[in-house]
């Protein structure tokens, strides 16, 4: 695996258990599904929890669905010809990780819904790409999250490192953390 391969998944990855939130039991998300782990959706919005009371995944198994499904949605972006996976190529790390974490809530095949954005990337107008994001009916529902994605997008800088945990991250070795040199 390359070096910004593994970057981007595994930051993007720490952007997710960050955004999900770590639940080892059932719960509903905000949106009124029932999730475990780190917003793992299990059902639809009108599954009782009750139907879930006996599942537990512990933190090592939650981060690894994360790592999966973040791959997954990796290797269709990369190998694919639809057009959000055009735009996915041609955008750093930062940006590749708004749409990494866009199909880990939503699914690969959602992408393409925000038309607009898409227009605009097409262009490299990050400006209006990310107003795009707030303005489409996902950024309406997940106010908070899509802000601060939008943000990302917009800037191209990770919303959540810090230089101080930067160095923190085994997975980064010294060519990588150049990648992100001047972003902070």
């Amino acid at each position: 695996m390359t070096s910004a391969k593994h970057s981007v998944l595994h930051l993007c990855v720490e952007m997710i258990m960050r955004e999900e939130g770590y639940s080892e039991k059932v719960r509903r998300c905000p949106r009124g599904y029932p999730t475990i782990a780190y917003g793992w959706k299990l059902g639809p919005v009108s599954a009782p929890l009750e139907h879930f009371k006996y599942m537990k995944v512990s933190r090592s198994i939650a981060r690894r669905l994360i790592q999966e499904a973040v791959l997954e949605s990796y290797m269709f972006l990369i190998e694919s010809s639809h057009k959000p996976a055009k735009i996915f190529k041609n955008l750093n790390l930062a940006r590749q990780a708004v749409f990494l974490s866009i199909a880990y809530q939503m699914g690969n095949h959602e992408l393409h819904k925000f038309t607009q954005a898409l227009i605009a990337l097409e262009q490299n107008n990050f400006e209006k790409a990310s107003e795009e994001m707030l303005n489409s009916h996902w950024g309406r529902i997940d106010c908070e999250r899509s802000a601060r994605l939008a943000r990302q997008m917009q800037t191209g800088e990770w919303w959540y490192l810090r230089k101080n945990i930067l160095n923190k991250l085994p997975c980064l070795d010294s060519s990588a953390k150049k990648l992100y040199k001047g972003v902070f």
